[in-house]
């Protein structure tokens, strides 16, 4: 049942019921009376007799003596249809607060055959049962019941149900099989199945960095260093470069030092590294001491990795990692950051992408 509709179909024949009680009334009216007295309520008064007068008088306080109304038998049916129709809503009304909250504490017959409220002590048990079981039958049969026989009843509808929704689950799968990531626009990594050498999920990591390529323009990243010494002595000088190496020139990464003394610590420790790559790799990134960065984004625990969007239209910045930074999660956490911010759909890392994706043929028309 519709509980709106059914409130809104009681509350216009309440209105309804009101209009022919007023019709009732209005009709009765003697058309002589003014509105004034009307509005003092004369109108309901029966018509005067010759030897029945109304004495009006403001100084006496005895009550206005009023004669009494006959009731006819038109008015005795209209009161009657009333309380009928009164009773009615009271027990319609009812039923809609039962389907609302069907496990509301309500009086039951335990089984020493008293009188109590459902559930109110174990004497008085009465088990609940969910809306669901309550829209399936056989199911509410086998919570009320729990026996054998209602068991199998259950498991046979059970099944036919698992059975539906497993023919769900193929269309679904032979659907997005035949579809593309317009059909599917999810980030669905593996609808295609594993490659052999788990070669799916470093293609998804060269989408990202596809991506982060085309936005290059807008996008960058903050590396903010030097709060915590306990945090970046385990992390190592090394995995700045690390971060950058190789294909770290897809996105813009500077380095924010909180003074030129953390500054130092990091260029003694790069310039010793037996690795040229990460020596390069760190060398070639953007260096900046500034405290005031710090404060303005609140930065009190470093390494912290920060992206920054900027367009025509909005700027924004937003921490994707802090801690133990590493390239694969800075990868991942900036893809949840690019599909948060609506910068990426989410289909732009569908399988149907990923697979055609090749950051080694990016990398040779750089060079050329």
């Amino acid at each position: 049942m519709n509980v709106k509709k059914h409130l809104l179909g009681l509350t216009l024949m309440g209105m309804l019921v009101g209009q022919v009680v007023y019709a009732e009334v209005y009709n009765k009216i003697d058309k002589s009376y003014s509105s004034g007295d009307i509005e003092k309520g004369l109108h309901f008064y029966q018509e005067k007799k010759d030897d029945e007068k109304i004495v009006r008088n403001s100084d006496s306080k005895e009550d206005l003596k009023i004669p009494k109304v006959k009731s006819d038998n038109k008015t005795e049916e209209l009161l009657s249809a009333i309380v009928i129709l009164l009773q009615q809503q009271s027990k319609e009304l009812e039923n809609i607060k039962r389907n609302i909250n069907p496990n509301e504490p309500r009086t039951i017959i335990n089984q020493k055959g008293e009188e109590c409220i459902s559930n109110s002590s174990v004497d008085c048990f009465d088990i609940p049962v969910i809306q669901e079981a309550r829209n399936v039958p056989v199911l509410e049969d086998f919570i009320r019941k729990p026996s054998e026989e209602n068991a199998k009843e259950w498991l046979k509808y059970q099944a036919k149900l698992f059975n539906h929704y497993i023919d769900m689950g193929y269309a679904l799968k032979f659907a997005s099989l035949n579809g593309d990531e317009e059909t599917y626009p999810v980030n669905a990594l593996n609808i295609y199945g594993l490659s052999k050498n788990n070669m799916t999920a470093q293609l998804y990591k060269d989408r990202i960095f596809e991506i982060l390529d085309e936005k290059k323009d807008t996008l960058g990243t903050m590396i903010f260093l030097g709060k915590s010494k306990n945090i970046e002595e385990q992390w190592g000088a090394t995995s700045i470069g690390m971060l950058a190496f190789k294909k770290g020139k897809f996105f813009n990464i500077a380095l924010v030092f909180d003074s030129e003394e953390t500054k130092k610590s990091y260029d003694d420790a790069l310039s010793a590294h037996h690795d040229m790559q990460i020596v390069e790799a760190y060398e070639s990134l953007p260096k900046v001491v500034s405290n005031e960065l710090f404060k303005k984004h609140n930065i009190k625990i470093t390494p912290t990795a920060m992206a920054v969007y900027k367009d025509k239209e909005r700027e924004f910045a937003s921490v994707i990692e802090r801690g133990f930074l590493t390239q694969a999660n800075l990868i991942h956490n900036y893809q949840n950051f690019l599909v948060y911010n609506k910068i990426v759909e989410q289909k732009e890392f569908h399988s149907a992408k990923i697979w055609n994706t090749d950051i080694e043929e990016r990398l040779k028309d750089d060079k050329e």
